[in-house]
């Protein structure tokens, strides 16, 4: 071992590897004669030039280092040593890392959920694409269900499905396929064919049977679901059915039974929704990207009062045939008389006097009803009847501009937002004001000046203001967050009185409005500028 200047030393008491710096130290590899000699490879050790860092800057580099010798091998072995510093932003790093992963997963996860995404199955029966499905055992059970029915029918043994492939597919709720679209790729998929009559929507191959008075027979059973005691009716299909004899695969023939279940299968499953904490009838809606309305039109006896567990419908199923019916219905309607206005300069606007009542007239008016599967889709007025008729009225109308903070009869909007629900006949019930939906907390303002009435709970209406403004003309502002105002105090145009809410009962946050004349409810649009 040659060493120029410092030198080298291990001690046997410590274990450790001292070093004494050097100009130049070098070591060449030789075999040790005592134990206490170590057999290193070449080692040379350059100081730096500048003087300054010589010793220090070596001192600290060999600090970092935990050297030793193993007896029992015969090896020198270097360990760096990690500090504490260096262990704390390790364990830094590792926590940042690992919290970004869970919110990123959170993130994607939220994501995946609030736009419906769902993990599902493209299931491929012998090479031919049969459907997206949510659930592998609920198809396998299908697959049995169509191989025994179909074996049934024929009376003979028919092969079984085979090849199953299964992709996954990472797809919306609306794209998995119905049951009744799967059994039918299912029937597509055999490729013998037999000689019966084919039952044909349009275009669309439905089933067939070998008889055909059972196809005709499962027709007219179909119509007749929709006919009416004592109405008479016409009922046809809402698109063109024919029956033809000809081959067909043998997965579309059924038995006489078979055909009318085929007939009124539903090609679209109905949507049911279970009703959830704070949900309303307006947050559904927005969510499904229909109206209020629409929900209680499919939805028998739904009232805005709901509760959590109760299941509504979003979509009703369609059936594969659609039955349109018609028939003709009289009824005897009102016919509106109109007033005749005359101004008075000496009225305050606003006001009005009778000077003399109409009278409506009455007309017989022969209408045809026209509904889809039931369901009501038109009127078609054809003739009408006068019989009596109306006889018009006579109003004065006020002309003289009010006082400061007298009501001047015309009415501004006391908040701002869409309006969700008009003045007039909503499903099977009435609404007697104009809804405007905002965000809790939104401002309501006095649509004109007056006396408030009433400022409290009321009912249905949640927390109510209630507004006189003269001449029978009051103003009702419901489901409020907050009251801003007393009863008996004076309020002005535009001067808030509460604040947007969801109290009482009500379908989300916002305002029922509504304008009244001598207690009847009126639209509100007629007063609104």
């Amino acid at each position: 071992m040659a060493i120029r200047g410092d030198f080298l030393k291990y001690s046997l008491k410590t274990g450790r590897l001292d070093f004494e710096v050097a100009d130049a130290m070098t070591c060449k590899t030789k075999t040790p004669n005592k134990r206490n000699k170590i057999a290193v490879v070449e080692l040379e050790v350059n100081c730096p030039k500048t003087k300054v860092k010589t010793y220090s800057h070596l001192e600290k580099k060999l600090g970092e280092f935990a050297m030793s010798f193993s007896r029992n091998n015969g090896r020198f072995n270097i360990r760096r040593i990690i500090c504490a510093a260096e262990k704390l932003a390790f364990v830094r790093k590792v926590a940042t890392y690992s919290f970004a992963t869970v919110i990123t997963a959170v993130l994607v996860f939220g994501s995946v959920s609030a736009i419906d995404l769902r993990l599902a199955n493209e299931a491929i029966i012998n090479g031919h694409p049969i459907g997206v499905i949510a659930d592998k055992k609920s198809f396998e059970k299908l697959l049995i269900d169509v191989h025994s029915s179909l074996e049934t029918t024929l009376g003979k043994q028919v092969d079984s499905f085979k090849n199953h492939v299964y992709i996954s597919r990472l797809v919306f709720k609306k794209d998995l396929s119905s049951d009744y679209k799967l059994r039918q790729n299912l029937l597509s998929t055999f490729d013998e064919v037999s000689q019966a009559y084919a039952i044909y929507a349009g275009d669309r191959l439905l089933c067939a049977t070998f008889e055909e008075q059972s196809a005709m027979g499962a027709l007219d059973r179909v119509k007749a679901q929709y006919a009416k005691e004592g109405v008479q009716m016409t009922i046809d299909f809402a698109e063109p059915v024919t029956v033809r004899k000809e081959f067909v695969p043998i997965g579309y023939i059924r038995s006489a039974e078979g055909v009318f279940s085929a007939l009124t299968e539903s090609s679209e499953d109905s949507q049911k929704y279970t009703i959830k904490h704070k949900d309303t009838l307006w947050s559904i809606a927005r969510e499904y990207d229909m109206t209020v309305d629409d929900l209680i039109a499919i939805n028998d006896n739904l009232t805005e009062i709901i509760h959590d567990g109760d299941v509504i419908l979003i979509k009703k199923d369609k059936p594969v045939l659609s039955v349109r019916t018609s028939y003709i219905a009289t009824s005897e309607e009102p016919i509106p008389y109109d007033n005749d206005e005359v101004k008075d300069d000496n009225l305050l606007a606003g006001n009005t006097v009778v000077i003399k009542q109409g009278t409506d007239g009455k007309k017989n008016v022969v209408e045809e009803i026209v509904s889809i599967n039931g369901d009501e889709v038109e009127r078609n007025v054809k003739s009408e009847e006068i019989i009596s008729n109306p006889v018009g009225g006579v109003v004065k109308i006020g002309a003289k501009a009010p006082p400061t903070g007298i009501a001047s009869g015309r009415l501004i909007r006391p908040a701002f937002g869409v309006i969700t629900s008009r003045y007039g006949r909503r499903s099977r019930d009435f609404h007697t004001g104009m809804d405007f939906a905002n965000p809790i907390g939104t401002p309501i303002v006095a649509a004109d000046n007056g006396t408030v009435e009433f400022a409290g709970r009321s009912g249905g209406y949640g927390n109510l203001i209630k507004i006189t403004h003269g001449n029978g003309m009051e103003t009702y502002y419901g489901h409020c967050s907050a009251i801003l105002v007393k009863q008996g105090q004076k309020v002005s145009k535009g001067q808030q009185i509460g604040r947007v809410g969801n109290t009482g009962n009500s379908t989300g946050p916002h305002l029922h409005f509504e304008v009244r004349k001598n207690g009847e409810p009126q639209n509100p649009q007629s007063y609104l500028n």
